[in-house]
């Protein structure tokens, strides 16, 4: 009888410390989440572009998806002459792309 009574206060026990750890592990990984949370918003800050270079980027990638997209439907088409328009549209678009150009740093003014 006595063994029992030992041996359920230790499983109580058990629990309770198990319980007490596995708050202690939430908090850690609370913890951790919110280091990587003010990380990420630190990396943002030093690569936050002008409103400016955002536009040229998203100028860009909108002129790359289309360019994409035109590859595609090159693969796809048999009638040569909507081939033809695909590959007229395509120089045109190779056009814009180089026009946009990559996106670059300000210049630096100064000596």
């Amino acid at each position: 009888m006595a063994i029992s009574a030992i041996a359920g206060r230790g499983k109580r026990e058990y629990a309770r410390g198990f319980r007490e750890m596995a708050r202690g592990w939430e908090s850690k990984s609370v913890e951790g989440q919110i280091d990587a949370a003010n990380a990420g918003r630190t990396e943002a800050a030093k690569g936050r572009l002008t409103p400016e270079k955002a536009a040229l980027v998203r100028k860009r990638e909108t002129l790359l998806l289309g360019k994409a997209h035109l590859l595609q439907q090159m693969q796809a088409s048999q009638n040569p002459r909507h081939r033809a328009m695909l590959e007229a549209a395509l120089a045109d678009l190779e056009r814009q792309i180089a026009g946009v150009g990559a996106p670059r740093e300000a210049p630096k003014t100064g000596a």
